[in-house]
């Protein structure tokens, strides 16, 4: 199965993103209370270097959506993404409260990591390292992990 990716800047701090495969899509409101896509870069990056398991985080206001990220024997990439009603990354909710699953796909670790890349290029293309930041507000364009995910790919 194929899964998509898809972030697109919005407004002032603000970024629609999607996350999909043949069965399911889930839409997601990101803020740039937290570095989403840098933080979901790391982890590509994390990952590609021998990483077990990484977390991401992409809040929103409120609530936020929780990325498990798990390599499998298979050098696949289990994805899981919960849905959580408040933040629970800053502590504002019980540390061992579930969330509602919202999104589960194995895929090719080197898929997801193309399908991030992809949307860093496209990113990068239309804003540039400062209509990134214009746009985005609190983060900087997470050039370095970009560069380190493409030596991978």
């Amino acid at each position: 199965m194929k899964v998509k990716f898809e972030y697109n800047l919005t407004g002032a701090g603000w970024v629609d993103s999607t996350i999909s495969n043949d069965e399911r899509q889930v839409r997601m409101r990101v803020s740039y209370l937290s570095d989403a896509l840098g933080d979901l870069t790391e982890a590509m990056v994390d990952l590609l270097n021998g990483s077990e398991e990484k977390e991401v985080f992409f809040m929103d206001e409120p609530g936020e959506h929780r990325w498990l990220l798990r390599r499998t024997e298979r050098d696949n990439l289990l994805i899981e993404v919960e849905w959580f009603e408040d933040w629970k990354s800053w502590e504002m909710m019980d540390k061992d409260a579930k969330g509602e699953k919202v999104f589960s796909d194995e895929v090719s670790l080197l898929e997801v990591a193309h399908e991030v890349k992809a949307v860093l290029d496209k990113l990068l293309e239309k804003y540039g390292v400062e209509g990134y930041k214009q746009k985005w507000i609190e983060h900087e364009f997470p050039l370095e992990q970009y560069e380190r995910l493409k030596e991978h790919l």
